[in-house]
């Protein structure tokens, strides 16, 4: 589930991904090449509420073992992100 915290004159966001971003072993890449799955991600932004201003946060990489059924969770507090996978929390300071 996404999450934001508001932190002073920031929005903390967190959004967690499945990324596919493998490239296919056969064929011409097109428009509609489908991309195989790399790995389950929490990415993480910084926007400046007053400037408009995005900072991308490096991602917190839940899984690279894929699995369709697990849903990832994130939750924000003032120091840290934690991210709930399948029977894992995850916590890392933000």
């Amino acid at each position: 589930a996404f999450a934001a915290l508001p932190v002073g004159n920031t929005l903390r966001v967190s959004i967690p991904v499945r990324l596919a971003e493998t490239m296919p072993e056969y064929g011409a890449i097109t428009p509609s090449t489908w991309y195989r799955w790399t790995q389950d991600q929490t990415s993480r932004f910084e926007i400046n509420t007053i400037t408009g201003t995005i900072l991308t946060k490096p991602p917190v990489v839940t899984s690279r073992e894929i699995s369709w059924y697990a849903e990832p969770r994130s939750v924000l507090s003032d120091t840290a992100g934690h991210y709930i996978y399948r029977d894992q929390l995850i916590s890392q300071p933000w």
